[in-house]
């Protein structure tokens, strides 16, 4: 289930052919890495953070594109994230996910029910890439 809300634009188009970069931040390690591996896989730089805090300092020092983030973190609810993020220019796209299947008011650009399914993952991020 998918969600999209409009909102100020994210960090400029990537040339054709060029993917850009996405922080995954779930707290659960064997998902970082299987989305890592995906998302490799399609073309996009992946980088992962287990919690809330790191990813915001990850996003700090380096912005990603788009930041796929589980609501559920052990340190920062994933919607008080995508509050934060939500301030920074340029904004990075967030797509919240959770087992919960039910979308989340908020900062988000997009929600995903968990389990993902990988196609709808990666068109939902292209389209937010383009």
């Amino acid at each position: 289930m998918e969600s999209p809300r409009h909102g100020p634009p994210g960090p400029p188009a990537k040339p054709p052919g060029q993917r850009g970069t996405i922080l995954v931040v779930d707290g659960d390690p064997a998902v970082r890495r299987v989305l890592r591996l995906v998302l490799e896989g399609e073309g996009w730089r992946a980088i992962t953070a287990p919690d809330g805090r790191r990813a915001l300092a990850i996003v700090e020092a380096a912005p990603p594109d788009v930041v796929l983030l589980e609501v559920s973190l052990s340190d920062l609810p994933g919607t008080d994230v995508a509050a934060a993020l939500a301030k920074r220019s340029p904004r990075p796209r967030v797509v919240l996910m959770s087992a919960y299947p039910r979308p989340f008011a908020g900062a988000a650009d997009a929600f995903l029910a968990k389990p993902l399914l990988i196609g709808r993952l990666v068109r939902l991020l292209e389209r937010l890439e383009g």
